[in-house]
């Protein structure tokens, strides 16, 4: 009877409906998940609710996971709705693909994955929309597996030198021939050698992107490169991404690439925004957009004058504080 429950759950995750008549079962058979699910399907909670469903997890958690416990580390990303796992740190080697409980999860951080991580295309995984961090292994499994895959985002963990990808990987990726609804990729790496790795502006994927990212150490980015290449695309990205480092910088095709947004973290990210401004030419972009976690040391403000000055910016947008600084563009 339970299980029945628990499989009718699953089969429409979307449904508040079976999870409350599993919450109604469970509690008069005296499972904790039952006052755990009832307590998560309250349209508002109080302090106390917020108090007792911690409580609830921190001694029932391995209980409540079922078949997902041997894959989620207790350490990592865990996030509970309506009663169930949705978000999660998880070791996936292909041994527990047909474990029912996947159809609740939406999102995945995948680490430690030598092997096919199979679980990702699983019948099971009716929710899942994001996958981040996931190794090389993870390419075959999720860009050209049997049928048709949701997820609408992926973040791909590989060599720290783009121009080590292999190239069937790189072919798989690029044909993405399993998620028709694929938004957002990201590409781990270590070097900032954007512009020198063909293979990344070519693939045939990257014109319905919504996001392209780049996600690693970023000291030394040659963003006026990137900038060339970008605008010789026939059909780029929406958007450019290049986290890391203490930096978050973001290129828009609606501009054709000409406005550059930047949010920065002291001090790391600071100094290589700086650095990253030297190396402009004039008239490279036309708008720039800098916000910072806080008030901009003075170093990075005369930056700020000597840049807007040489690359002769249309507008520049600077954190609350600092507005002064509109009038000299």
């Amino acid at each position: 009877m339970i299980d029945e429950l628990y499989a009718a759950v699953f089969a429409a995750p979307d449904d508040d409906g079976p999870r409350l008549v599993l919450a109604d079962a469970l509690q008069e058979v005296g499972d904790p998940r039952g006052e755990f699910l009832s307590l998560q399907l309250q349209p508002r909670r109080t302090q106390r609710s917020e108090r007792r469903m911690g409580k609830l997890l921190e001694r029932h958690r391995a209980a409540f996971l079922r078949g997902l416990n041997p894959i989620v580390m207790p350490s990592g990303l865990q996030r509970w709705e309506r009663g169930f796992l949705t978000e999660a740190t998880v070791v996936l080697e292909g041994l527990h693909v047909d474990v029912p409980d996947l159809a609740t999860l939406r999102r995945l951080e995948v680490v430690f994955s030598p092997a096919a991580p199979l679980e990702l295309a699983s019948p099971h995984m009716r929710s899942l929309r994001e996958v981040t961090m996931a190794a090389l292994s993870a390419v075959p499994v999720l860009f050209d597996a049997p049928r048709p895959l949701e997820i609408e985002a992926v973040g791909l963990s590989g060599p720290g030198d783009l121009t080590a990808w292999p190239a069937g990987v790189i072919e798989q990726v690029g044909l993405a021939r399993s998620l028709p609804k694929l938004q957002r990729l990201t590409l781990r790496s270590g070097r900032a050698n954007f512009d020198q790795v063909d293979w990344v502006w070519k693939l045939p994927v990257l014109g319905r992107l919504r996001s392209l990212e780049f996600d690693g150490s970023f000291r030394g980015v040659p963003i006026h490169n990137v900038l060339s290449v970008l605008r010789g695309l026939d059909t780029p990205p929406a958007q450019v991404l290049f986290l890391g480092g203490g930096i978050r910088l973001r290129l828009r095709a609606s501009d054709r690439f000409r406005s550059l947004s930047a949010e920065l973290q002291p001090p790391t990210g600071v100094v290589v925004f700086a650095a990253m401004l030297d190396t402009l030419p004039p008239d490279a972009l036309d708008d720039l957009a800098v916000t910072c976690q806080s008030p901009l040391d003075p170093a990075l403000m005369g930056t700020l004058r000597v840049a807007s000055k040489r690359l002769r910016l249309t507008n520049l947008a600077l954190p609350s504080g600092h507005s002064r600084m509109k009038w000299q563009v």
